[in-house]
């Protein structure tokens, strides 16, 4: 307990003595109110001075009337020294003027207001003198006085400072970059795009922030032109994966048939809130090159492939052989197969190695080219005809060329050249034919015409003889232009096709009968003696009317040419699966060169008989034709001035040529 004692004098009865008058006081309460204000003021000086922020106490200064000028400093904690750099003795019962060096004091009308209002205050300002920010906090703790806590906000202030720099930076980037750029929110969301990204993508900034990355409103495409799913977008998959995707080529759709093509690459934001950031730029123009390219070198394939050329490089110091694809399509091997310039052996044949090999090695020791056609067997053995072209690049070390398949060709121009030796035939029988007509016709109605006419005009004054005469030489001319008109009609019905082949089971032996008797006249005119020396019954199929042909051209050619009193025979036999019948004569024969003319429009005559008779030149044509429509050939033996040996074959089966 706590006790005040208080005495107090009292002067006595006797005014020489004095009387002590003592009280006493309960103070325990007071005692102990005191020792918690102490306790509370020690306390709040250890918070004072142990504060992280700064603070100050201050008294209002007024001028004589009454109107405040300054402050007083009248107390400052530690960390006002270190916030400011400021000693507490140099400020504390100055003057803000006095203790600043300032003119104006600082902050003073939001200070004097404070102190006089009693109304606290919180600002942020830039203290020059100190070349710092503060956060500064006011309030009146009696009047005419305020108290002053700040906070050095330099670094945060600073740091927002970046932050605006950064932002003004990554807003202009974000808008001046010529790439798009879309920021979803982390339910795939658009929350913001930048201006490049409408033109990009064909759709305004509004309407933008409507969508969502995996929205079915999205016209995408692969590069191939399929319809792209949802769930192979970049940001999509960037989104739900929880990684980068990046350079994902996507073709946006816009209007009919316009495609803008874009390189995609989508990043998740690891902010709260965010979902990922999505940029694109425009490949359009480097996506239709590409196009064109691969147009171009599809291009070059086909036309490989159609024209049936490969291309090959060889590297002269490694040896290395690459084909393009048509390389393996010529050889007839898989793209798995490895070439190499030692497989060559595989392929070519024998005698067209060794041309290959010596023009490479020619044209490697000699830096120039070569140009070689040759021959190859395939891997799946077909033969094949083909053009190698080279050149040798000593600047590169390489030789490189052109393999062309040109089997096709050969053939063509083999039978190119068959056609044309068909026309030269067709053109010389064309001239034949019009040789004929404007010739050998003309020259025997030339002759009937001539007799007939004398007969006409002098018939009453001619004896009975030279009549004969002339009307004998007209039956005859008839008779041979008769022939000569037969021949050449059937001639005609052989080039055209028009002649129908029309095998039947024939009789030689009639046949051959039927033919001598219808020759044996103009034979017998001559006393030449026709023999027959076949016995044997022949039967065998074959087109009657052209054996009949045959048989009758080649006897009373043999009679022709057969002077008076010679033999013509007849002999036929059948040899294995064919009948050889020949005609032969005692006649005046021919020599090499005559025999090399027969059997040839082009190079066809006529020669005159023994007794000067005319022929067309068309009988051994139409006999040769004959005799091959029947499936057989047709040959002569002769020597000039002993006769002559026609013989011919006919298949005992026919056989359709």
């Amino acid at each position: 307990m706590w006790t005040e004692v208080m005495v107090y004098p009292i002067a006595g009865r006797d005014r020489n003595s004095t009387t002590l008058l003592g009280v006493t006081r309960d103070i325990t309460e007071r005692k102990r109110a005191e020792e918690a204000l102490r306790h509370s003021e020690e306390k709040f000086r250890a918070l004072y001075a142990n504060m992280i922020d700064g603070s100050a106490l201050h008294t209002l200064v007024f001028n004589e009337q009454g109107i405040p000028v300054d402050y007083l400093i009248n107390e400052v904690n530690p960390a006002f020294e270190t916030l400011l750099g400021i000693s507490r003795e140099s400020v504390i019962n100055k003057t803000s003027r006095e203790a600043y060096g300032v003119d104006v004091p600082p902050y003073f009308e939001v200070y004097s207001k404070v102190a006089l209002t009693g109304n606290p205050e919180v600002f942020e300002t830039y203290f020059a003198p100190l070349d710092k920010y503060f956060s500064i906090s006011v309030y009146c703790p009696y009047k005419n006085s305020f108290a002053t806590i700040f906070e050095n906000i330099t670094e945060r202030k600073k740091a927002e400072q970046n932050l605006k720099i950064v932002l003004a930076k990554y807003q202009v980037l974000f808008e001046i970059f010529p790439i798009g750029i879309t920021v979803s929110d982390a339910a795939g969301k658009i929350i913001e795009s930048n201006q490049i990204a409408e033109t990009l993508l064909g759709i305004s900034l509004e309407e933008q922030e409507k969508r969502k990355i995996d929205g079915l409103e999205w016209r995408i495409i692969r590069s191939d032109g399929t319809t792209m799913p949802v769930s192979e977008y970049a940001s999509v998959r960037a989104l739900e994966e929880g990684r980068p995707l990046i350079n994902v080529e996507m073709g946006i759709v816009k209007g009919k048939n316009h495609v803008t093509w874009l390189n995609v690459s989508a990043t998740p934001i690891p902010i709260e809130g965010y979902g990922v950031a999505i940029v694109y730029g425009d490949i359009t123009k480097r996506k239709q090159a590409e196009n064109e390219n691969l147009r171009t070198q599809r291009l070059l394939e086909d036309s490989q492939r159609i024209g049936k050329v490969g291309g090959w490089e060889i590297n002269m110091d490694t040896m290395e052989l690459k084909w393009t694809q048509e390389m393996y399509n010529i050889h007839e091997v898989d793209l798995t197969f490895k070439p190499k310039v030692d497989q060559r052996v595989n392929f070519y044949t024998p005698e067209s190695l060794l041309v290959i090999d010596k023009a490479f090695q020619d044209a490697v020791a000699q830096g120039g080219s070569y140009e070689v056609n040759s021959e190859i067997i395939t891997a799946k053995g077909n033969h094949r005809i083909v053009k190698s072209i080279a050149k040798v690049d000593l600047d590169n070390r390489r030789v490189f060329g052109l393999f062309q398949d040109i089997t096709d060709q050969k053939q063509v121009e083999a039978e190119l050249k068959i056609k044309n030796e068909q026309l030269r035939e067709l053109n010389a029988t064309k001239d034949k034919f019009f040789s004929i007509i404007a010739h050998d016709l003309k020259a025997p109605f030339s002759g009937i015409l001539g007799f007939s006419e004398i007969l006409r005009d002098e018939a009453r004054n001619l004896d009975i003889g030279l009549i004969e005469s002339y009307a004998n030489n007209i039956n005859s001319t008839a008779h041979q232009t008769f022939k000569l008109l037969e021949n050449l009609l059937d001639w005609a019905k052989m080039q055209q096709n028009g002649f129908s082949f029309k095998p039947r089971s024939i009789s030689f032996n009639y046949i051959l009968k039927t033919e001598i008797e219808s020759l044996i006249y103009i034979a017998e005119q001559k006393n030449i003696t026709l023999v027959n020396t076949t016995v044997k019954e022949i039967i065998f199929a074959a087109d009657e009317k052209m054996l009949s042909s045959v048989l009758r051209n080649l006897i009373s050619n043999a009679i022709k040419f057969t002077h008076k009193g010679g033999k013509v025979s007849i002999e036929a036999e059948i040899k294995v699966d064919q009948i050889e019948i020949s005609i032969s004569d005692t006649g005046i024969g021919m020599d090499k060169e005559t025999l090399q003319k027969l059997f040839k429009i082009e190079d066809s005559f006529t020669s005159r008989g023994t007794e000067n008779e005319k022929g067309t030149g068309l009988g051994l044509l139409l006999c040769k034709e004959f005799v091959e429509k029947n499936g057989g050939k047709i040959w002569v033996d002769s020597e000039k001035g002993k006769g002559s040996t026609f013989t011919f074959s006919i298949p005992l089966v026919p056989q359709i040529q």
